[in-house]
């Protein structure tokens, strides 16, 4: 996704608040070549609010509960995705641990088979 296609969608999607000076905090990266890294868009969507002064004093001054309603489903819907990624990488964490374990396993318990074999094989 573009960057200049992820800062208009904001901007439409939450009323204007994305245009607040944000749009100048993407990465160098990503202002050169247009196009932001999940990481980038995640960082840029989480600072976007709780790193924008400006946000924090527009949020304070609107009072219509539609908006703060409307705003509130985004950021839950935010947090609902990264937590969703946060399980997905700690299951995928698990699945690489548990191979790791059992190549541990395999390489402690391979000494003692080999020489039981070995044993099966001379008195054979």
């Amino acid at each position: 996704m573009t960057f200049k296609k992820v800062a208009a969608m904001l901007s439409v999607t939450l009323g204007g608040l994305a245009s607040s000076g944000t749009a100048n905090d993407a990465s160098p990266v990503a202002k050169s070549t247009g196009t932001m890294s999940l990481a980038e868009l995640e960082s840029f969507e989480a600072g976007r609010r709780w790193q924008n002064p400006y946000w924090q004093i527009e949020m304070g001054a609107v009072a219509d509960p539609t908006k703060l309603q409307r705003k509130q489903v985004f950021t839950l819907a935010f947090m609902s995705q990264m937590l969703f990624q946060s399980y997905q990488r700690q299951e995928h964490m698990e699945v690489l641990l548990g191979q790791i374990l059992a190549e541990l396993t395999r390489a402690d318990e391979r000494t003692p088979l080999e020489t039981q074999l070995l044993r099966v094989h001379t008195a054979g």
